[in-house]
C-alpha cells in the first residue's frame, strides 16, 4: 500500500525553510496535533523552537487576572502534556515555558499587543500603564472591531523580533479569524486613514505574506466538507496576497504498511484471530483496517479534491505524538 498524495514527488523542503510556520485551518481539523508534530521535528532538527498559541477573545474578555486559568484555557498546553505523558497540564501565558529541551511554548494574547502597541505611539512607559488602567480605553481594546487581532499581530511581532528562536511555530486560531488578521491593516486604515500605525502594521504583515519569512499552512482532513473549507481558505487568502505554502491533510490514513504490519493485516483479512493474541493490540487493528478501507474506498471527488492541491503533505493517524514528529522529520524535512 504506498503513499498516494501529489506531494510524494515534490521537494517541499523549500516551505520549512521561513522562520514563521502559520498553521492555520477550520476547527476540529487538527491544527494542534499539527502543530505540535511539526515543532518537535525541528526540534529533531537540532534547532530552537517557539511554539505559540493564539489566546482567543472570549478566553480574554473573561479571564481573572487573579485566578490563573490560563492552564484550562490552553489547547495547546493540553496537546503538550498529553504527547509528553503528564499529567498536568502545561499552564501557558505570555512569558515561553520550556516544555523539553529546544522546545518553548507560549500564548500570544491580545493584552501583551496592547501594551507593546502603546509603547510604539507613547513614549512614557508610566502613561501606557495609565492608559492600560483606564477602564474606558481597556473595554475598547477587549471589545472594539480588529482590536483583538491588533493586539495579538503586536505579540507576535514581539516574539519575532526576538533572535533566541529558530523557528516559530504558530497554532492560528480557525480561519476566519487567520483572514481577520490578515485583513488588519486596511481596517485599521478605514479607523485612522494613515499615519504610522497602519505603515508598521503593513510593514509587519509583509513579514507575513513573504514566503521568504514566512509559511502559512492550510490543515484539513480527507473529507469533503474539511477539503471544500481548505480550497476556500486558499482563495480567500490569495485575496489578501496570502499564498499558502500547502495543505496538510491530517488523519490522512495512507501511509505505508511495514512487512509486519502487512502480514498482521493479511492475518486478519484471511483468518479468525486469536482475541488473545498479544500481537494484535486493538488501537493498531483498527488503524490497519481504516488506512486499508480508505486507500480502497475513498471515493472520486474526495481523491480530485485532494489532487487540486498543487503542494499537499499528509499526516497520517498515529496514535504517538513523538511518531507523528518523526514521520513529519522523515518526510517532510529531511
Amino acid at each position: 500500500m504506498q503513499h498516494s498524495l501529489p506531494s510524494s514527488n515534490v521537494d517541499m523542503r523549500e516551505y520549512f525553510k521561513p522562520r514563521l510556520q502559520l498553521i492555520t485551518g477550520k476547527g476540529g481539523v487538527g491544527r494542534t496535533t499539527v502543530a505540535i508534530a511539526l515543532a518537535q521535528a525541528f526540534v529533531e532538527q537540532g534547532l530552537k523552537v517557539l511554539l505559540l498559541e493564539v489566546r482567543d477573545a472570549d478566553s480574554e474578555l473573561h479571564h481573572d487576572p487573579e485566578q490563573s486559568q490560563r492552564a484550562q484555557d490552553s489547547m495547546l498546553g493540553r496537546s503538550l502534556s498529553q504527547s509528553l505523558g503528564q499529567d498536568q497540564v502545561f499552564a501557558l501565558g505570555e512569558i515561553p515555558l520550556m516544555i523539553s529541551p529546544k522546545l518553548w511554548a507560549a500564548q500570544l494574547i491580545a493584552e501583551e499587543g496592547h501594551r507593546g502597541f502603546l509603547r510604539s505611539i507613547i513614549p512614557s512607559d508610566r502613561l501606557v500603564k495609565a492608559a492600560l488602567e483606564s477602564k474606558a480605553l481597556s473595554r475598547f481594546l477587549r471589545s472594539a472591531p480588529s482590536m483583538h487581532e491588533l493586539g495579538i499581530f503586536y505579540h507576535l511581532k514581539y516574539f519575532d523580533e526576538c533572535t533566541e528562536y529558530d523557528k516559530i511555530v504558530i497554532d492560528m486560531p480557525a480561519t476566519g479569524h487567520t483572514l481577520a488578521l490578515s485583513q488588519l491593516p486596511d481596517r485599521i486604515a478605514n479607523i485612522i486613514k494613515k499615519g504610522q500605525i497602519v505603515d508598521a502594521l503593513r510593514s509587519g504583515m509583509q513579514r507575513i505574506t513573504d514566503p521568504k519569512s514566512a509559511s502559512m499552512w492550510i490543515v484539513t482532513l480527507a473529507e469533503k466538507l474539511p477539503l471544500s473549507e481548505a480550497q476556500e481558505v486558499s482563495e480567500a487568502l490569495l485575496k489578501d496576497d496570502i499564498q499558502a505554502a500547502g495543505v496538510i491533510c491530517n488523519r490522512g490514513l495512507k501511509r505505508t504498511l511495514t512487512d509486519d504490519e502487512q502480514a498482521l493485516l493479511q492475518h486478519i483479512l484471511t483468518d479468525t484471530p486469536n482475541i488473545t493474541d498479544a500481537s494484535l493490540d486493538s488501537a493498531h487493528v483498527r488503524e490497519l483496517l481504516l488506512s486499508a478501507l480508505h486507500h480502497v474506498h475513498q471515493e472520486p471527488e474526495i481523491k480530485a479534491l485532494l489532487n487540486s492541491f498543487p503542494r499537499l503533505l499528509d499526516l497520517p493517524e498515529l496514535s504517538k505524538a513523538t511518531d507523528r514528529a518523526q514521520f513529519a522529520f522523515n518526510h517532510w524535512l529531511k
